[in-house]
């Protein structure tokens, strides 16, 4: 299953660069682009599925987040092209034959906003 990637948030970037369009070339600039940490949500979905679900994690270039948070996505330098880049890559990993096992790969890298309502038994059979 091919997935699409919809819009990003961010509430720890301020004004308008707290939305982030996979589309655009152009995007959220940190002032010091090796302190960087924030919380991003992204809408995530099957082709054909007609719809997102929202995944969220932690992008930083700080090593010491890892002590604290589970899903990180880590950059040694922070651009938005390189952030970019690497939410479309993993997405693109995460693809499979169907939306349970798109899931599967994807909740490695990210919080689901589903994650503790069902148990994987049911997860699968609503999902498959």
């Amino acid at each position: 299953m091919k997935l699409l990637i919809g819009s990003g948030t961010s509430g720890d970037v301020s004004g308008p660069d707290g939305i982030f369009d996979f589309d655009s070339k152009t995007g959220f600039e940190a002032p010091d682009p090796y302190n960087v940490t924030f919380e991003f949500s992204v809408e995530i979905g099957g082709e054909g599925r007609g719809g997102y679900d929202w995944f969220s994690v932690v992008v930083s270039t700080n090593r010491e987040v890892f002590k604290t948070e589970r899903k990180v996505i880590f950059l040694e330098y922070y651009s938005y092209s390189i952030f970019r880049d690497r939410i479309i890559e993993i997405v693109r990993e995460c693809e499979a034959v169907t939306w349970y096992e798109c899931l599967v790969k994807l909740r490695r890298y990210f919080h689901w906003e589903y994650d503790g309502m069902y148990g994987e038994d049911e997860l699968r059979r609503l999902n498959s």
